[in-house]
């Protein structure tokens, strides 16, 4: 029998032993640079972020899609961490579309949290639109309220609708286009007419008719 073997084995072993804990603390220590590399993506803003700036998320966008815009314009660092982020929380399908201005740097986490919960950072403007006005006249106070907005689309859109757009006080935010104004204003006009849908029915008027009249008395109105 040799009697180095068991000597030789219990090297070997050692020796193993050594080499496992040597790849286990290697391991860690790349786990740990990892983590924290991983957390400053995360917590820290790119140097170039567009504060003040519009950002826009388009409607029907993926999550991956929205990420690699993000990416692009310097408002997140990682696409992978924000996807992955939002998946986590289970929030990947309930981005809000819009335009979102930004008045500090953000992380991504907050950016995140900001695009689920629909937190635009500005303030919708108010617009009062009062009776006699026409579609043009309603466009020049659009206008007038939000610079951006598409007086012409909403003119040749809107005159169809003519005396149907009903003039109340809106709040509208500064990317609502001509489509969503308009939609607005004939739901409002539906919404009021309808608890008088019985006296109208039982007059010898129509609804266009009544809405004509009431159209040439405003102008006549506006006139005296």
């Amino acid at each position: 029998m040799n009697l180095h073997q068991p000597i030789a084995l219990r090297a070997l072993g050692a020796l193993a032993l050594l080499r496992i804990r040597y790849v286990v603390v290697v391991l860690g220590i790349v786990t740990v640079l990892g983590c924290a590399v991983a957390l400053w993506y995360v917590a820290t803003p790119p140097s170039a972020f567009p504060v003040g700036m519009m950002v826009e998320v388009k409607e029907g966008q993926p999550l991956s899609v929205v990420a690699e815009s993000l990416h692009q314009e310097y408002v997140i660092r990682s696409p992978f961490l924000f996807t992955a982020s939002l998946r986590l929380l289970g929030k990947d399908n309930d981005i809000d579309s819009g335009i979102y201005i930004f008045d500090t740097p953000a992380s991504l986490i907050t950016v995140g949290v900001r695009l689920v919960n629909g937190e635009f950072g500005f303030a919708p403007e108010r617009i009062t639109l009062t009776e006699g006005m026409t579609v043009r006249d309603m466009s020049a106070v659009l206008k007038r309220a939000i610079p951006d907005f598409d007086t012409e689309q909403f003119i040749e859109k809107g005159t169809v609708y003519e005396g149907y757009l009903f003039p109340d006080t809106y709040f509208f935010m500064p990317d609502v286009t001509p489509d969503v104004v308009i939609e607005r204003m004939r739901t409002t006009f539906d919404e009021r007419i309808e608890p008088l849908r019985g006296e109208i029915e039982e007059s010898r008027f129509t609804l266009e008719e009544i809405v004509t009249f009431a159209s040439i008395l405003e102008k006549e109105g506006a006139v005296i």
